[in-house]
């Protein structure tokens, strides 16, 4: 071997063992890897799934998941690199479509050992991850249960309710936190909202009955390849003659009914379908009481036309809403719903709808119409009848897609939360769970909000008919006074919208403000950027509004926004009332003390716990309205928190050793530290090096802050005396010494080996 071989031999093998030091594995690293929880139901059909995102296969032989009383034991199996399997538990409920897919096994298959007590309680639990070692490698909690140990979790439990409803790891990294998951149904399509996904488009806005759906005919009329539908109902049966027509033309004529609308189906239209049928076209019916059904309802009211041409509406394209005729201004109660429109020429969403379209067309839940039992019926005779011409103004626009159940509260949550000048919401339905506007899970929460901010916040509700009227009146009443935001009760013509304009953003949706519209319908709708279309909204918004709005008495708000105290700590609180006027303000603190004022503030020391304030708002003609806000008071805790950094407890004596810690909050700390053998040192820096001495030692630290506030930590360490001291060696230089001493033996080896070659 010549010299120049041996020296190039020798410098890569001191620079691979280098490698090996400097490339070594991160303890502390975020990202996801091997496996790890990746999906979690508690309720029907409840399970875990597992997904490994490692590089390579992973043996599960006694892994084993636990809530802490049960287990639910691998016997064996192999999980491949990429793979997930999800372990269920049957239970009488039809199969959700969280256990009827792929990759699903139940607790009674041969390589599981399940115990009679391994069970997830609904109202809350802990679910743990071991390994074959005995080493929890994840863990999560949700409801009202908690993890004590911070290495496992951190922060607030999941909130995970309702049937139907899952927990699905998100993201790419694992920080043991409930920022980790996403809360999902089963007909997810996996798409979180983005506020920065946007197309470009040229966006034509018209408004139920007023358009009498003209916009929608003249956008089926101009299909040249391709007419997609996923709608709720579908009962004009002048647009079925246009779909027939379309589909006798050769265009491709795709519709996807919900099977069971109002808890019925579709035989309604059953001829009409028919006679769609035998023109060409294409009819699936999706849902039902059929395993794997997806979503509670599919609520969506859109259409793809040619990939290039979107219309979305908040009303289902029956009769009265498809009548043709234009009537602006017009608001006799037999013309249709108050509903908004788009028709939507973009290439970009219309491409995203049809991945929306293309995936719930292909779930286990569709089923072709010649499978229903009124598919036997004679066709429909129809003719198309041309509805009235029309002049719509388009707009160039931006357009941002919204989903149920994927992400339609944080859309319609994050607009609203962006607004400073105005919004505006009509909305058909409102359900229990949301009608209090000082619960922050309220969509009237944030709405109140921007009204205290100074925007200008209008709610129009619906009360269409005798059993809705009595209460949307008394609602909008009671909104009026315990709120900032302005309400009315609107009948004519019947509500039916679910429309939002928040300053030059306008919402066209399908989701009603209930709980099923938001997490388990498919629903869909647009956020269109663009200040002439949200002016165009806003336009007719204000005319309904100023038709129906009579509210003149008091409005009272709590001005005071922080709900956490500590205890022995006086607060004041304040509130706001209109119109300007002379007010008594009764003031109930929860906690058993009151107190009357004739200012809109007071002061008090609450006591400790959980209360809610509650104030009356009174005048002196015996008006009176009242507002109230959850509060707590704690226990003053220590405003600063130490944590020992350094995970390596075994040293060799005299190795150079750098201890560190982390203090909270950031900021400037003089550190004190205490090496256990007889050593002392301070410093302005989060770590202190030193020389160990051998022995057992405990290492304390104190961090203070200018303030003179201070937290200490401590930690048992071993220094042995000039011995290897094992895998734990990471903290100090004797680990990258060792390296180096067997690189320095190699180079003499070389060496020797040149001056050989040399003689």
């Amino acid at each position: 071997m010549d010299a120049r071989k041996i020296l190039t031999l020798t410098a890569a093998l001191i620079a691979a063992l280098c490698a090996a030091q400097v490339c070594a594995p991160d303890s502390d690293a975020a990202g996801l890897d091997g496996v790890l929880i990746s999906e979690f139901n508690p309720f029907d059909w409840e399970g875990v799934t597992l997904a490994n995102y490692g590089g390579k296969a992973v043996d599960l032989n006694g892994w084993y998941l636990t809530d802490g009383e049960g287990k639910c034991a691998f016997s064996y199996y192999r999980l491949e690199a990429g793979k997930s399997v999800t372990i269920v538990r049957p239970d009488e409920n039809p199969k959700s479509s969280f256990a009827d897919r792929e990759g699903v096994i139940d607790v009674s298959n041969a390589i599981l050992s399940v115990d009679n007590n391994y069970l997830f309680a609904n109202g809350g639990d802990q679910v743990y991850l071991y390994d074959s070692w005995g080493t929890c490698v994840d863990a999560l909690c949700y409801g009202s249960k908690t993890i004590s140990d911070a290495s496992l979790w951190s922060g607030s439990p999941l909130s995970i309710s309702g049937s139907g409803i899952y927990a699905v790891r998100s993201g790419s990294a694992d920080t043991d936190s409930a920022s980790d998951w996403r809360i999902s149904a089963g007909g997810s399509a996996g798409h979180d909202f983005d506020p920065n996904l946007r197309f470009q488009a040229r966006v034509t806005p018209f408004v139920f009955p007023d358009s009498g759906g003209v916009p929608i005919y003249d956008a089926i009329s101009s299909a040249k390849k391709s007419i997609h539908i996923e709608m709720y109902q579908l009962t004009s049966k002048n647009m079925y003659a246009l779909l027939c027509d379309q589909a006798k033309k050769g265009v491709e004529v795709v519709l996807l009914l919900e099977s069971n609308p109002y808890k019925s189906d579709q035989s309604g239209v059953a001829s009409s379908l028919k006679a769609l049928v035998n023109a060409g076209g294409e009819v699936k019916l999706i849902g039902g009481d059929i395993p794997g059904d997806r979503f509670n309802l599919v609520h969506a009211k859109y259409a793809v036309i040619d990939g290039k041409t979107a219309v979305v509406t908040s009303e289902n394209w029956t009769v009265d809403n498809l009548n043709g005729k234009i009537r602006d201004g017009t608001y006799a109660d037999d013309y249709g719903n108050r509903g908004w429109g788009a028709i939507i020429e973009s290439e970009g969403y219309a491409s995203y709808m049809e991945g929306v379209f293309a995936g719930d067309l292909g779930g286990k839940d569709v089923r072709d119409f010649s499978e229903m039992r009124y598919s036997g019926v004679s066709p429909a005779d129809l003719w198309y009848q041309k509805p009235s011409s029309g002049s719509f103004r388009t707009y160039s626009a931006e357009v941002c897609p919204i989903l149920s159940p994927d992400n339609s509260w944080e859309s319609e949550m994050h607009w609203i939360d962006a607004a400073t000048e105005r919004v505006y919401v009509q909305q058909q339905s409102l359900d229990d769970f949301y009608r209090d506007w000082t619960e922050s899970g309220s969509p009237l929460y944030h709405m109140n909000s921007r009204a205290a901010a100074g925007a200008d916040v209008r709610f129009i509700l619906n009360s269409g008919n005798e059993s809705e009227r009595i209460y949307a009146e008394d609602y909008a009443e009671r909104i009026n006074e315990g709120s900032m935001i302005d309400a009315a009760a609107m009948d004519k013509p019947y509500v039916h919208n679910k429309g939002l304009v928040c300053d030059d953003v306008a919402v066209v949706a399908s989701v009603n403000w209930t709980s099923p519209s938001f997490k388990t319908n498919r629903e869909a709708g647009v956020s269109i950027i663009s200040s002439a279309v949200a002016d165009y909204f806003a336009g007719v918004f204000e005319r309904d509004f100023s038709r129906y709005y009579s509210y003149e008495g008091i409005s009272v708000t709590i001005m005071t926004t922080e709900k956490t105290y500590e205890l022995g700590e006086t607060v004041t609180f304040r509130v706001s009332a209109e119109p300007s006027g002379t007010y008594t303000y009764e003031w109930d603190f929860g906690d058993g003390q009151t107190r009357t004022t004739k200012v809109p503030r007071v002061e008090v020391v609450p006591k400790q716990g959980a209360h809610v304030l509650k104030v009356t708002v009174k005048n002196g003609s015996g008006g009176s309205a009242s507002a109230s806000m959850d509060y707590v008071v704690v226990e003053p805790a220590g405003s600063v928190s130490l944590t020992i950094t350094t995970t390596a407890k075994t040293y060799k004596a005299g190795d150079s050793v750098t201890f560190k810690v982390s203090a909270k909050p950031s900021g400037t700390y003089t550190y004190v530290w205490d090496f256990g053998d007889g050593q002392t040192k301070t410093t302005k820096e989060p770590s202190a090096a030193v020389t160990v001495t051998e022995g057992t030692h405990t290492l304390k630290v104190t961090a203070s802050d200018p303030s003179g506030d201070s937290a200490a930590a401590s930690m048992d360490y071993t220094v042995k005396s000039g011995s290897d001291p094992g895998p734990e060696d990471s903290g100090g230089s004797g680990g990258w010494m060792k390296y180096a001493a067997i690189g320095a033996v190699i180079l003499i080896i070389a060496l020797i080996g040149l001056s050989r070659i040399k003689r």
